[in-house]
């Protein structure tokens, strides 16, 4: 090799980067533009998911309904299916219908399928709290039943001075286009019974304590309660345990009339606020905002012949979980 070789050689070999194997390992296990690894990666954000709800005491099937004009085949019948049909709830719970009504209700409205048994024992005796969803909008994952007694477990068991057995039906629902799930909770309260009233509350706070707080829980009923002046409506409400859709609607229809009203062509109004029996309350899943309440309604379609479809109006919320 010539003296300038040797030169030229020996420059290169000083001015080349050193191989360290380690530096280059890492170098390839982390591109130059990789951020620093945060500490716990946070939790997407829930997509919203719009939904309208309603509660609707029925009225059970009764001859006396029928020697009063008001019965159920012929007169109540396709009224109750026509506001359901207007008011194209995704959900709805019912109240006091029995087997035959509710098997009516499924035939008029095939866009639903239901779930529910009969509170005097556990099958197809007696009045319902049945649930209504929408079947292409959701999935059924769970359904559960209970009696609002000191054995919940047992069908038609009651406690507490109630005139009657009382239950809850309770299904877990999947949103099919979100995938977001809610339980949807439907009862009736004791008409005669304060105690049995504010011990079923309780039960229900203690029930719903099982389930995953990450999921929003819905609750509706006629309670045979006034909103926000009962011990029933407090103990559902305090300490946010639920809250009540009706007051967190940004518009109010028909506020003036009272939910129930007997079958009473002209019911009562109370320029003050009429009393609430209906409601629809809600428990937000941990850690999310109240959902924005759009609107709820007191809703006072009349049949053809100017009477009402039940005793009770139906109760509506437009919202959206957020």
């Amino acid at each position: 090799m010539t003296h300038r070789r040797f030169l030229t050689a020996l420059l290169a070999a000083l001015l080349a980067p050193a191989f360290t194997p380690a530096a280059n390992a890492a170098t390839a296990a982390a591109p130059a533009n990789a951020a620093a690894p945060a500490a716990k990666q946070q939790a997407a954000p829930a997509t919203p998911l719009a939904l309208k709800l309603v509660t609707f005491n029925l009225r059970f099937r009764g001859p006396g309904d029928t020697r009063n004009g008001n019965g159920w085949d012929d007169t109540r019948r396709p009224a109750v299916a026509a506001v359901l049909r207007r008011l194209d709830a995704d959900i709805f719970g019912t109240q006091e219908g029995l087997a035959v009504q509710l098997h009516h209700i499924a035939s008029d409205l095939p866009a639903y399928a239901w779930a529910g048994v009969g509170r005097d024992d556990g099958r197809k005796r007696g009045e319902f709290s049945a649930i209504f969803y929408k079947k292409e909008r959701f999935d059924l994952l769970e359904t559960q039943h209970f009696w609002l007694s000191e054995t919940p477990t047992k069908p038609g068991s009651r406690s507490w001075n109630s005139a009657c057995a009382r239950m809850v039906t309770a299904v877990r629902l999947c949103e099919k286009t979100t995938g977001r799930q809610l339980w949807f909770l439907n009862s009736h309260f004791d008409h005669v019974s304060e105690l049995a009233r504010q011990k079923s509350a309780e039960l229900i706070l203690e029930r719903i304590k099982k389930f995953d707080p990450a999921i929003p829980v819905f609750l509706t009923a006629d309670f045979n309660a006034a909103a926000v002046r009962s011990e029933t409506y407090k103990a559902l409400t305090a300490s946010g345990a639920f809250l009540d859709t009706w007051v967190l609607a940004a518009r109010r229809l028909n506020s003036d009339y009272n939910t129930y009203q007997g079958f009473n062509r002209n019911p009562k109004r109370n320029k003050a606020g009429g009393s609430r029996i209906d409601w629809i309350l809600v428990r937000p899943a941990a850690g999310s905002l109240p959902p924005r309440v759009s609107r709820s309604e007191i809703v006072i379609d009349r049949r053809p012949d100017g009477g009402f479809p039940s005793d009770h109006f139906p109760v509506t919320a437009i919202l959206t979980l957020r």
